[in-house]
C-alpha cells in the first residue's frame, strides 16, 4: 500500500478520493486550509495544513515528505475574497509540482474539470488549462 497525500482532501471530490483510498488500505494524508473541521469529519486521516494559493515549494516539500503519490483535488470556482483562480489553479499547482519533483514524488494525479479546452474564454477554463499544460510539461507521471 502507498502513502498518498490528498490536497483538498475534505472537499467535494477530495472526500470521496480520501475515503476510497483509505478503504483500499492506503495511508491517506489529508491536506487543506481548515483541518480542524476536516479532523472532525475524518478522524482516521492524518491531517496537514497548507493553502494551495500560498504554500511555497519549501512548504510543499515539508507537507509532502514521505508521500509516494499526490492527488490534487483542490480548486476554486471563481475569484472571490477567499479564492484567486490564478493563485490556486496555476501558481499553486506550479509550486506543488516543483516540490514533488524536488523530493522524488513521481506520481501527481491532478483533478481538473470536464470540458477544459482551448477557446473557452472563462477565467476558470483558462487557469485550469494552464495548469494542465504546465503539468504535461513536467517530469511527473
Amino acid at each position: 500500500m502507498m502513502r498518498i497525500a490528498i490536497i483538498g482532501a475534505y472537499g467535494l471530490i477530495g472526500s470521496y478520493v480520501s475515503a476510497r483510498l483509505a478503504a483500499d488500505g492506503h495511508v491517506v494524508v489529508g491536506v487543506g486550509r481548515d483541518i480542524e473541521a476536516a479532523r472532525r469529519r475524518f478522524p482516521a486521516v492524518e491531517w496537514k495544513r497548507a493553502d494551495v494559493a500560498k504554500a511555497s515549494v519549501a512548504d510543499w516539500a515539508a507537507v509532502l515528505a514521505g508521500a509516494e503519490a499526490v492527488v490534487n483535488c483542490a480548486g476554486a470556482l471563481q475569484d472571490s475574497p477567499r479564492d484567486d483562480l490564478k493563485a490556486v489553479h496555476v501558481e499553486g499547482v506550479r509550486r506543488l509540482a516543483k516540490a514533488c519533483e524536488g523530493i522524488g514524488v513521481q506520481r501527481l494525479v491532478h483533478v481538473s474539470a470536464a470540458g477544459v479546452e482551448p477557446g473557452r474564454e472563462t477565467a476558470f477554463n483558462a487557469t485550469k488549462l494552464e495548469a494542465e499544460t504546465l503539468l504535461a510539461q513536467s517530469s511527473l507521471d
